[in-house]
């Protein structure tokens, strides 16, 4: 990673943002995809993560760690994916009440 982008960007630097996550487009889908085994949840999960990190790349405390940093946002925007999709599952199934 180029730590003058990733300083470029935790100043607010939106292109220098932008050129960051583009560089880990791939690697944050693929990420993604062995999560959620679903290409749309798997872009949804980097977009997702894109537009986090957007809004807090000034919490990023080194520079050196701007890739596993966004890296575990896609993954955890992954698992909320997956918990959305848990939970409307679980909404899918019938309640039986006995008496």
């Amino acid at each position: 990673m180029d730590e003058k982008l990733v300083k470029k960007a935790v100043r607010g630097n939106f292109n220098a943002y932008s050129i960051l996550v583009h560089s880990l487009k791939e690697e944050g889908y693929k990420l993604a995809y062995t999560i959620l085994k679903n290409e749309q949840d798997s872009i949804d999960a980097y977009l997702q993560a894109v537009e986090k990190g957007l809004k807090n790349i000034k919490n990023l405390k080194e520079v050196k760690y701007f890739k596993s940093w966004f890296l575990k946002i896609v993954i955890n925007e992954a698992k909320n994916i997956i918990s959305k999709i848990h939970i409307k599952n679980l909404l899918k199934i019938p309640i039986l009440f006995t008496s």
